[in-house]
């Protein structure tokens, strides 16, 4: 009776979890390394099977000894699942087998979580049970160690501890030009999608005004900005140039003009003055500037004398 009520019990948390994470992506065990510290399992009961997609069936299989699809840990010990990259994960779910006659007691476990195993954080569960625990990450965070604990529990005689399965659940991909947590930023990858973690972009080319080498984030190219600025710099600096150049030759030339035409009334003022005088001209007003005409005394006589000598020489 009671383990027909504890299996009744398991399946519907089992499909319960599964609807709630419908819309999140199950990291498949094909990306997962199991490790342990354990050193004895129970026969047919290996490490690797806490990761090996199935979910032990109690209608099927009601004898622990018997199960093929969970593990048995020693206790204490640790199993540790690797994952191939670094995923925003949102959330664990640690399934055990629900056999043993005090299943709080027995469920004796602890989860931590990292980027590192070193940086390893123990986690307190959102909700636990005697059939599963459940740890939510919300925001999702960078992890790619999860590793569980099983501790021995006082006043039960059992030294190993079943495990049937630990699942990972990501964040979904993000829509493209988008990435990190809850695809909240924008990536600037020329062609094809960028990864939803990093941002970096897959063929390693980015758009126009940001850089990035293969396998990396774009960011924005100062160098692209500064030389636009150049370029822009240089257009603005010859249009500039071009215009102080015509307004000098326009005001040169305007002054060129100006003097020649200065120059020209000045050359022709004085022969007008003389034209003037020519066609104005008037004998009578000479006469009144004669100047009287004075004569030595005795001058006249020899005057006189010349010409009568001149005269009698031509007559003889």
């Amino acid at each position: 009776m009671y383990q027909q009520e504890t299996t009744t019990v398991f399946l519907f948390g089992f499909f319960l979890n599964a609807c709630k994470g419908a819309d999140l992506v199950l990291i498949p065990f094909s990306s997962i390394n199991v490790t342990t510290n354990a050193t004895s399992f129970v026969q047919n009961m290996p490490i690797y099977k806490v990761n090996d997609g199935v979910v032990n069936d109690l209608s099927i299989e009601r004898s622990f000894s018997n199960c093929t699809c969970c593990a048995a840990l020693s206790r204490p010990s640790w199993v540790q699942l690797t994952l191939d990259n670094i995923y925003l994960v949102e959330r664990v779910l640690i399934y055990g087998t629900g056999y043993f006659v005090h299943p709080d007691n027995n469920f004796n476990i602890s989860v931590s979580m990292g980027l590192t195993e070193e940086s390893l954080q123990e986690e307190q569960f959102t909700s636990k049970n005697m059939t599963f625990a459940e740890k939510t990450l919300n925001p999702p965070r960078e992890i790619q160690f999860v590793r569980v604990t099983v501790y021995r529990v006082a006043g039960v005689d059992d030294d190993f501890m079943g495990l049937c399965e630990i699942m990972i659940y990501r964040q979904a991909d993000c829509q493209l030009g988008s990435y990190d947590v809850h695809c909240s930023k924008r990536c600037h990858c020329l062609v094809g999608p960028c990864d939803s973690v990093t941002g970096a972009c897959e063929d390693g080319g980015c758009e126009d005004g940001w850089k990035g080498i293969a396998s990396a984030v774009c960011e924005k190219s100062y160098y692209v900005l500064f030389a636009a600025t150049l370029a822009v710099s240089l257009v603005l600096g010859v249009v500039l140039a071009a215009v102080i150049i015509f307004l000098v030759v326009y005001i040169r030339r305007r002054h060129h003009q100006s003097t020649g035409r200065i120059s020209a009334d000045t050359e022709s003022s004085p022969q007008n003055d003389y034209e003037d005088l020519s066609t104005n001209r008037n004998h009578s007003n000479y006469d009144c500037l004669q100047m009287p005409t004075f004569e030595k005394p005795g001058r006249t006589e020899n005057i006189a004398r010349s010409k009568a000598a001149s005269t009698n020489r031509l007559g003889q």
